[in-house]
This record gives C-alpha cells, sequence and structure tokens, in this order.
C-alpha cells in the first residue's frame, strides 16, 4: 500500500494582495496585456489611481488571477 503524504497549502484571504508582477507571473501573461485589461476597465488596481507611469506600484485583489485566467482562456 502507499504512503499518504499530507497536502501542505496555504489559505489565501480574498482580501489579499498582490503586485502586477506577481498577477502576470501568476497568469503567465505580459504586463502589457494587464494594463490592457485595466484601460478596458475589466481590472481594477486597489488604492491607486490609474497612472499608467506608476502601473509598477498597482495593486490588485487576489481574485484578479481568476478573472485573468479567464480572460486569456476566452481570448483563445
Amino acid at each position: 500500500m502507499t504512503e499518504q503524504k499530507p497536502l501542505r497549502g496555504q489559505v489565501i484571504e480574498e482580501e489579499t494582495l498582490i503586485t502586477l508582477d506577481e498577477l502576470c507571473r501568476n497568469c503567465t501573461v505580459q504586463t502589457e496585456e494587464v494594463i490592457t485589461l485595466v484601460r478596458e476597465g475589466i481590472l481594477d488596481p486597489v488604492d491607486e489611481s490609474l497612472d499608467w507611469e506608476r502601473s509598477a506600484r498597482w495593486r490588485f485583489h487576489i481574485s484578479s488571477v481568476r478573472r485573468v485566467r479567464t480572460v486569456v482562456r476566452l481570448q483563445r
């Protein structure tokens, strides 16, 4: 009989914020693609004005990962 190993993970709260780089890395998209989604109103950065020059400082709710992945899937 095979030995079962316990699963390890991290509980992520809905309020968890991630950076633009983390969002891009988790969704395997380029920064420009996320910026386009923000410009089109599909995504909204948290606590930041839509200052395109400071997009590297944008933070997003963790739920944005699912939204970006859905958009990418629908674009195929």
